[in-house]
């Protein structure tokens, strides 16, 4: 357990390490609201080297668990962003994915 409490907070501190003198709220995204205004928000919010690290502590609910699951297949913030757009966008768009 010690391990697992030891791995986290390692990830966050290298999180931190990305983050601006500056303080701003990370935008969060739990899938009930429209994906495509949280990602507008996010880009805007985060810097575009950080966005792929930072997407691990704004995603909540069943968007956390996707991201879990499909990171290791996701190689860059636009590939990021399309693939969220289809899976939590208009459900029509999620037949293409």
């Amino acid at each position: 357990m010690h391990e697992v409490t030891m791995l986290n907070c390692n990830m966050m501190i290298r999180s931190l390490w990305y983050v601006m003198i500056e303080v701003r709220e990370l935008p969060t995204y739990d899938g009930v609201t429209g994906v495509d205004e949280f990602l507008d928000k996010f880009e805007s919010a985060v810097l575009e080297q950080q966005r792929y690290s930072a997407m691990e502590w704004a995603l909540h609910a069943t968007p956390a668990r996707w991201w879990n699951t499909h990171q290791k297949n996701i190689g860059n913030w636009c590939e990021c962003r399309r693939r969220m757009s289809l899976w939590f966008g208009s459900p029509s768009l999620r037949t293409l994915y």
